[in-house]
Parts: C-alpha cells; structure tokens; sequence
C-alpha cells in the first residue's frame, strides 16, 4: 500500500565511558485519514546489557477548522527478551534514577492543539506516562513565528511532574 512504510534504523554510539548499539525494524501505516499506526522490534545494547522490545503507537488527528487541529495518541514499550542480561539493580532502591528507567517500559497516551494563523502558530500537548518506576505527567507548548521569510522565532515551555515507585517526586 502507498500509506505503508517500512523502516529500518541503526545507532551506534561510542565514547571512552559509554558505548551503545541500537537497531530498529518496523511498519509504520496511515490506515484512515489522519490516523498513522506504527509498530517496531528494536534491540539496543548498552552497558546495562542487551534488550529486545517493541513500540507500539496510535495517533488520530482531527481537523476542526483552518485554523485548529487536535490530535490524541497511546504509545507503548515493552520488554520483550533480555538474553543473558544480568538483573539490573538501582544503586540505592531509595533515590529514583536521575533520568529514564532500567526497563524501559511504559504506555503513554496524550493530546494535543495545534493553532494556526497567518502569522503565528502555537502548539500544546498534555501526556500520562505509566510505568512500573514512575508515573509522569508532561504539560508543553509552543509559539512560532516568521515575520520575514527565513527569519523565525520560536520558545517552548515544558512542565514535568514524576511521582516514582519508591514514593519519591521529581
């Protein structure tokens, strides 16, 4: 179908205290208009060992009017093999993990806004994100303008609440 595409993708980062690979197979389909669909077996191995999982991802657009659209999505990762990874324990259980997770996992839905005139736009999204580690809540926005062609200015703001599994916020 001409609304289907695969994809693949490979990462390959290298440093003298981190090196990581990341290899991404998937479909990604408009199935309806303003609807896209995704899905992709990813392998990523880094100094936490390896992992295989897979995302899957939803997300419906609408169209009010010339000037507003909206969209509303559900994303989700999940483990699906660790072969040979050792388990992963946090350094202190009782200090949540300066940023992300041991696993990964996740499912997160969100919505958006998007408004457009003939000078301006600004966009906003509201996201859950649920996993075993953390629930978050995420609040953004955006403004862009160009006054002149090739000139622009643009600013976004973003507000982030974590409550861990541990009771600890961030």
């Amino acid at each position: 179908r001409p609304s289907t595409t695969f994809l693949g993708e490979w990462d390959h980062a290298d440093g003298d205290l981190f090196d990581a690979d990341t290899t991404r197979v998937g479909v990604r389909t408009v199935p309806w208009q303003r609807a896209q669909l995704q899905s992709s077996i990813n392998q990523r191995a880094t100094e936490f060992g390896p992992r295989l999982f897979a995302n899957t991802g939803l997300t419906q657009g609408w169209q009010l009017n010339e000037r507003w659209a909206f969209h509303v999505a559900v994303d989700h990762s999940k483990t699906i093999a660790e072969p040979g990874a050792p388990a992963i324990e946090p350094f202190n259980p009782t200090v949540p993990l300066a940023s992300g997770s041991l696993d990964g996992d996740f499912i997160a839905t969100f919505v958006g806004a998007l408004y457009r005139s003939e000078l301006w736009t600004f966009t906003s999204r509201l996201e859950n994100r649920h996993s075993d580690e953390e629930d978050r809540r995420i609040v953004s926005g955006g403004f862009y303008r160009e006054p002149i062609a090739g000139h622009a200015f643009s600013m976004s703001a973003h507000w982030v609440d974590s409550t861990f599994a541990n009771g600890s916020r961030g």
